[in-house]
């Protein structure tokens, strides 16, 4: 199983407050409705109800169908079985009087009033658009509507991976119009295929397919994070590995717009408004593109605001770092740190000032603190550029957090062979740290999982040779 988590390039210039809001939103809307209105064992009795009615009606398939049961067999497959059933039940000849048939059909017509009733309390019959009956204020309160948790997650999970980028090169308000607007495409695209349908359309998704059609025009090169979950009992292990977006995505929408000429309405999946509110997004993106609206307004917008609320003590750090006065310069950008200790520019900053003082002590532990925070933000190529700038510069020992962190940045994203980089430079450069032997354990469980099997085993032979390892094992017991 293939599930989407992340980027290669995860850096916004900007909190996406509105990928945020719309996240929570949904949760919110999610935690709410399913407090407040009927839960699971609700939604039993429906299905029960349902049940109870197709049980008594293909016994006496004379009888007319209630309103809420027709609309569940609406599609010409299933009404030319209820036909096939009346016809075949008339060729018996076992139509009873017309007075029991009455009775019969007074029976099941208040059994569709009680269905009635409890589907109305559902929070899609509440808050669904329900294309027959057009009710407007529901278009909006629809995106919001989820059928169960996995939907929801399913939903915020793609909103996650997408949201943020996008929201980050339009603004906040172009961002908030593409995904609602994208959801009325999508609503209205539905609508247009199955214009008398009775079942209601939830979800956040429509909006959400606007959202990648518009990534993929602004996008199309970035690579998107995919984890491989192995199905039990397979015992292959989990690794994350990167596809460019202009593959994955258009897959995506392909596998869409197929299922969407080939499943009805009552499939449960609106496919068609997935493949409205992408190409309405992809659509919005390449409008505003062309009109350029991004580089005129947005860029500079965000990028003003971006340099008002940068730390001026940084910019003076830079000032005098290029004056060359840098014993000011570290004075001024450790008041920087002091203030915001996670704040990667001023890291950067810091490591710049002791490559040029020459001063080791200082570009180990700075590089070492700057490599930590790319590590967090699975800032990938900074990682690596990082490790290489420092192996280069530094002469003498480096904090062996340097090489752990990056070894495991790229476990994570499975990049084997820039991880197996990173701990055999911590293991040729520093041969003596005793933290080389959790290096070498990690470097044989990685060449074990690879397939070298012998260089696996000449890693733990190297690891238990170690003289840190007896401490080690003297430790554990």
């Amino acid at each position: 199983m293939l599930i989407p988590i992340g980027q290669e390039d995860s850096i916004v210039r900007r909190q996406p407050w509105v990928s945020y809001g719309l996240i929570a939103a949904n949760v919110l809307f999610f935690l709410v409705t399913s407090a407040t209105g009927p839960g699971a064992a609700w939604r039993g009795e429906v299905v029960a109800k349902i049940n109870e009615m197709v049980v008594y009606f293909n016994e006496r398939p004379y009888l007319q169908l209630p309103p809420d049961l027709a609309a569940l067999c609406e599609d010409k497959e299933c009404q030319a079985g209820v036909e096939e059933q009346r016809r075949a039940f008339a060729r018996k000849s076992m139509t009873p009087p017309e007075g029991m048939i009455a009775e019969q059909q007074r029976k099941l017509d208040q059994m569709g009033i009680d269905l009635h009733a409890l589907r109305n309390r559902l929070p899609s019959q509440r808050f669904g658009y329900v294309p027959s009956e057009g009710k407007a204020d529901r278009a909006l309160s629809s995106m919001f509507v989820h059928g169960g948790w996995l939907h929801l997650l399913g939903n915020m999970l793609f909103l996650w991976v997408t949201g943020p980028f996008v929201e980050d090169v339009f603004g906040r308000a172009l961002f908030a119009a593409l995904y609602f607007l994208s959801g009325f495409a999508a609503l209205a695209t539905h609508v247009a295929k199955f214009p008398h349908s009775s079942i209601p359309l939830i979800g956040a998704s429509g909006a959400i397919a606007g959202v990648m059609g518009a990534f993929l025009v602004r996008y199309a090169r970035r690579h998107i994070r995919m984890l491989y979950m192995p199905l039990f009992p397979l015992p292959r292990p989990r690794f994350t590995f990167g596809v460019p977006a202009f593959v994955i995505v258009p897959l995506w929408f392909g596998e869409q717009f197929w299922y969407a000429h080939h499943a009805g309405a009552e499939s449960g999946v609106a496919f068609w408004a997935h493949v409205g509110g992408f190409l309405f997004g992809a659509a919005f993106a390449v409008a505003v593109r062309a009109a350029g609206i991004e580089a005129k307004w947005i860029h500079p917008s965000i990028e003003k605001e971006l340099t008002l609320e940068q730390d001026p003590g940084l910019e003076r750090a830079l000032e005098l770092r290029l004056a060359g006065d840098l014993v000011r310069a570290r004075r001024e950008i450790a008041a920087v740190l002091v203030r915001d200790p996670s704040n990667p520019d001023a890291w950067r900053e810091s490591y710049d000032i002791a490559c040029d003082a020459s001063d080791e002590q200082e570009l180990g532990r700075s590089g070492s603190r700057l490599l930590e925070l790319y590590a967090r933000a699975s800032e990938r190529d900074l990682v690596i550029d990082l490790l290489r700038d420092l192996l280069g510069r530094a002469k003498g020992p480096l904090p062996a957090r340097v090489f752990l962190s990056a070894g495991r940045l790229f476990e994570q994203r499975g990049d084997w062979d820039l991880a197996l980089e990173a701990y055999s430079a911590l293991v040729e450069r520093q041969p003596q740290d005793p933290a080389v032997v959790r290096a070498l354990l990690r470097r044989a469980e990685i060449l074990r999982q690879t397939g070298d099997t012998a260089a696996a085993d000449r890693a733990l032979a190297q690891a238990r040779a170690h003289p840190a390892s007896a401490v080690g094992l003297d430790k554990g017991r």
